[in-house]
Formats: structure tokens, C-alpha cells, sequence
């Protein structure tokens, strides 16, 4: 998205996961706050120049910047690899998660407060392999120690993608869940039919 402010035009990219989490403590706190603290807030323009814009610039901008914000925080296309500060990251694959990721992954997503960042560390692992005319990769193994480490950084990605891919695996997981439990029920079924199988069979066999 692009804005006009002050006749000088801006690229906006995304609402990062630090935005998202400001403009949601506000909102937490029911803190209101003026067209031009929004728009520094959401685009990172220096206050020194939004004043230099008009109230009439001020107020069209900070009223895109709220559609801006809702587009940027919906759901959207899972994206597979993203290039972020220099480096490429792959999203982890369901099949190749170890039981420690899927572990930590739980335990984030149970929380009361998601934790975005560290979300973000354990979904996309720095790339291991990446072809850039096929897009295949692969991603180094998950640590958390050093995943932990990373997500101190990961204030600046796209919330986003975190958001699309955080559905995605929850998805994947609840699938996963309802596939294990309808075997269970089955399992149960067939032991429970062998049992009464069994029963009848004795009991023929008594009477005989």
C-alpha cells in the first residue's frame, strides 16, 4: 500500500508483529490516541514530518491506515518462504516437525496471550537448502534454545503470515487429532466385537 502525506509518498509493506501487538495493548487499555500518533505508529514516519501535513492529509490517511490495518491482520495466502533481514526462512512441513516443535508449538498456542514472535520462531526455521528456480528448500533442525533466541528479533515480521500459517498448522493439528481418534474408536470397536464374539463362542462351547 501506498500513501500520499505531506507530498511525499510512502510504501507500507505490512502491518510487523510489533505494530500489531501496540495497536492491541491499546485497544486492551481503551487508550485512544490522535489521527497522527496512528499514523506514526503504523508506518513509522517520523512525527517531526507528519506535521507538516495538512489535518485534512492527516485524517484521510489515518482513516486508510485502519483499512490498511484490518486487510494486514485477516487471513492470507500461506507463504512458504520469506525473506527476512538477509536471510531466507522456511516454513517447517507438518511431516518433518520433530515432536519438540510440535511441543512448544502446543504449548504457545494454549496460552491466553499468544506470543507471536516466539510463534514465528517456531513455525519458520532459517533455510538449509534453497533453489531458487524450483522454491524447494530445506530447513536446518529445530532447537529451542535457539529458536527462543531468535524471536527476540522476529518484531518485524509481517503479522500476517504468522496469523496464516499459525491457521494452517492448527488446522493440520485438529485433523490430525480427529484422525487418531476416529482409530481409536474404531480399535475399540473391533476389540469390543472380538469380546463378544469370544463370550459366545464360550458360551456355545459350555452348552455343548
Amino acid at each position: 500500500m501506498n500513501i500520499l502525506l505531506g507530498r511525499k509518498e510512502y510504501e507500507l509493506q505490512g502491518v510487523t508483529i510489533n505494530q500489531y501487538l501496540e495497536v492491541q495493548e491499546l485497544n486492551k487499555k481503551k487508550e485512544q490516541i490522535s489521527n497522527a500518533e496512528y499514523i506514526e505508529l503504523l508506518t513509522g514516519i517520523d512525527k517531526k514530518l507528519i506535521r507538516d501535513a495538512t489535518v485534512q492529509e492527516i485524517s484521510f490517511v489515518a482513516k486508510a491506515l485502519n483499512t490498511y490495518y484490518n486487510n494486514s491482520t485477516t487471513k492470507s495466502p500461506v507463504r512458504p518462504l520469506i525473506s527476512y533481514r538477509d536471510k531466507m526462512y522456511g516454513l517447517s512441513k507438518p511431516s518433518t516437525m520433530t515432536w519438540g516443535q510440535w511441543s512448544d508449538l502446543e504449548v504457545l498456542t494454549s496460552q491466553e496471550e499468544l506470543d507471536l514472535k516466539r510463534i514465528a520462531s517456531v513455525l519458520y526455521q532459517p533455510c538449509e537448502t534453497y533453489n531458487v528456480e524450483t522454491g524447494e528448500y530445506t530447513t536446518v533442525l529445530y532447537n529451542h534454545d535457539e529458536s527462543l533466541g531468535r524471536s527476540v528479533d522476529f518484531g518485524d515480521f509481517l503479522v500476517k503470515d504468522i496469523l496464516s500459517s499459525l491457521l494452517f498448522f492448527l488446522k493440520y493439528a485438529n485433523l490430525l487429532i480427529n484422525k487418531q481418534k476416529v482409530s481409536l474408536e474404531n480399535k475399540t470397536k473391533t476389540m469390543e466385537e472380538s469380546v463378544r464374539l469370544m463370550k459366545e463362542h464360550t458360551k456355545k462351547n459350555l452348552k455343548d
